[in-house]
This record gives C-alpha cells, sequence and structure tokens, in this order.
C-alpha cells in the first residue's frame, strides 16, 4: 500500500521580540553591593569622628528602634533617606516588603536657595 506524502510548507522559526533590556533577578542581585554591619559601622565612625566602642552601641539602638516600628507596620520618615513604609506582611514566617520612597533632596535644596534670593 503506498503512502501519500504531501508537501508541507516549511516555514521559518518566529523571530523571538527582542526583550527590553530586562535583566534577571539573579544578574541584579549580583550588581548591587550588599553593606553589612560592620562596615556600616567603619562608615559612621569615619563620617563622626567617634570610634567602634562609641559608634557601636548607638547604631545597635538605632536598628533596633526601626525593627521594632517596622514590624509593628508603622511608617517611617527618616530624611534624608526617605519614606520607608511596611507594603505587605506575612504573618506566618515574618517576611515584611517594604517600599522606600527616597526624599528628592536637589528641589528642596533648590527651592530654599530660590528663597533666600528673593529675600
Amino acid at each position: 500500500m503506498a503512502t501519500k506524502t504531501t508537501a508541507r510548507a516549511t516555514r521559518a522559526p518566529k523571530a523571538k521580540a527582542p526583550e527590553a533590556e530586562a535583566k534577571p533577578e539573579a544578574e541584579l542581585k549580583e550588581a548591587a553591593e550588599v553593606t553589612k554591619l560592620p562596615d556600616l559601622v567603619d562608615m559612621v565612625v569615619e563620617a563622626t569622628g567617634k570610634n567602634r566602642k562609641e559608634a557601636r552601641p548607638i547604631i545597635d539602638a538605632f536598628l533596633a528602634a526601626m525593627t521594632a516600628k517596622i514590624t509593628a507596620g508603622d511608617d517611617l520618615v527618616l530624611p534624608p533617606l526617605g519614606r520607608l513604609k511596611v507594603i505587605k506582611r506575612n504573618e506566618e514566617n515574618g517576611v515584611v516588603t517594604l517600599k522606600l520612597r527616597p526624599q528628592n533632596t536637589d528641589a528642596k535644596s533648590a527651592k530654599k536657595a530660590l528663597a533666600e534670593d528673593d529675600e
């Protein structure tokens, strides 16, 4: 018995649309530098001229206060950092999602400078 073969038109494979320069999440995490507590202490020591024994308890108290406020679900307004808002909280595993809206210091300083010039 003879089989009938039909010629199918061969199609070129579809070209994928170029992605909008989207980087995988893993690459974004690698690009960001991680600052750990000892690094933060060193930065504060350098900026203030205090020694590590003086700076460390202050930094620890500040971080403990921030942790208490965040776990309570409170928003924080910390100039010049900006507004830190609790977006989502998972009661099962304690994960908290935060949103940071950076403070735009350039616009405020420009307005202040203009006000001083007009006086």
